[in-house]
């Protein structure tokens, strides 16, 4: 019980953090940058949406150490790039994702790899 409700916080926490960064920059630019990761908690594969993003989406996985263990340029056909993500080779854990164009860091947020 005491796990799963852990689980549960943290998950919240990502989401609360997730939507803070969607609403600061709704703050700061002009074209507002709307994050989506999913399905919460991530126990396979899991898809990042980033909507009205008009450059090169950069997105980096890093380990609890700080190790980068994954790293993709994703370049948008639209103004939504959608990638889906399988880190089948990693262990549980949270991990720090970071969404970064050539000017600015779109979001900064942990993830919960739960197997």
């Amino acid at each position: 019980m005491k796990k799963n409700l852990f689980f549960v916080v943290i998950m919240l926490l990502v989401a609360i953090s997730v939507k803070a960064q969607s609403y600061s920059d709704t703050l700061i630019w002009k074209n507002p940058t709307e994050v989506k990761i999913y399905p919460v908690p991530i126990e396979g594969p899991f898809t990042v949406k980033i909507y009205h993003v008009n450059e090169d989406v950069t997105i980096y996985i890093y380990n609890g150490i700080g190790r980068k263990i994954y790293e993709t340029k994703e370049i948008p056909e639209t103004e939504t790039v959608t990638k889906k993500i399988s880190l089948e080779f990693i262990s549980d854990g949270i991990y720090c994702i970071v969404l970064q164009t050539k000017e600015k860091i779109l979001l900064k947020t942990n993830l919960y790899i739960k197997r």
